[in-house]
């Protein structure tokens, strides 16, 4: 069963380069991984003194625009993102089976709320 599982992630992985995903692609990819990394890195500080308090006004005005950017790129993406994730789901299910991209997908479904509930129980310990 796990062997199908992991059948069915790894064809779906790479449907989205065979099916051309511009997403995942070289010139969208990259931009959206650069953006989100300096998105990150830009960050203010958590209780900055006071030259951090100067660093942290500066980097407003620049996170702004590469938070704006970001979100501009993947909205105009995002058509052709959820295209790309059902045809990565059809060939998914094509190279392992039909059964074991619907168990892929169930397990995905639950991975969330399954976090949450470990969350929840470890703080209450």
């Amino acid at each position: 069963m796990l062997d199908h599982l992991l059948d069915c992630l790894l064809g779906h992985e790479l449907a989205h380069y065979a099916n051309g995903d511009t997403r995942n692609g070289l010139v969208v990819g990259t931009a959206v991984r650069t953006l989100s990394v300096w998105h990150h890195i830009l960050q203010p500080l958590p209780h900055p003194t006071g030259l951090e308090v100067i660093v942290n006004a500066l980097y407003v005005l620049p996170r702004l625009l590469i938070g704006g950017l970001l979100v501009l790129i993947v909205r105009l993406t995002s058509r052709a993102g959820m295209r790309a994730e059902y045809l990565a789901d059809r060939l998914a299910a094509r190279t392992a089976s039909t059964q074991a991209a619907g168990g892929l997908m169930d397990r995905l479904l639950i991975t969330d709320s399954l976090g949450v509930r470990l969350r929840t129980e470890a703080n209450r310990a």
